[in-house]
């Protein structure tokens, strides 16, 4: 009976010290100094900045991209010929004149497939950094 409960306290012995051991190894991992801490802040707030620029970049040329009849980024837009503005292809439906043109002048509508993929990319580009500031506006 001695000899069981000998047996049974090595054997909790042994796994006390290897807990310790494991706890030991991860006391001893390489830690981050204050200087590296810092400089990592740094280039977190260089990147935060410069992701403010781009949004900022981003939401100037927005004016360019939008319909003047619904004030939205461009949405199948198309091109009135001859005079070249551009609307979405739903706001001028049922139209054969140029809203910023007036009445007396008839125009044929074409669809603008550069200015419908600038659009896109311009939407892409504002919700990638939108999700890209978020991330680094976080505080863990």
């Amino acid at each position: 009976n001695l000899q069981q409960m000998i047996a049974s306290l090595n054997s909790k012995l042994m796994q006390e010290q290897h807990k310790n051991a494991q706890l030991n190894a991860i006391l001893d991992a390489p830690r981050m100094s204050e200087g590296d801490i810092l400089r990592m802040k740094q280039q977190e707030a260089e990147l935060h900045g410069c992701i403010a620029k781009l949004m900022v970049n981003e939401e100037s040329s927005e004016a360019s991209l939008t319909c003047h009849v619904c004030l939205r980024i461009y949405s199948s837009p198309v091109t009135c010929v001859p005079c070249g503005h551009n609307y979405c292809a739903e706001c001028l439906q049922g139209k054969g004149h140029c809203v910023q043109c007036g009445r007396g002048k008839s125009v044929t509508n074409y669809p603008n497939e550069l200015l419908e993929e600038i659009a896109s990319k311009h939407i892409f580009r504002k919700q990638v950094l939108s999700a890209l500031r978020d991330m680094t506006s976080k505080k863990n």
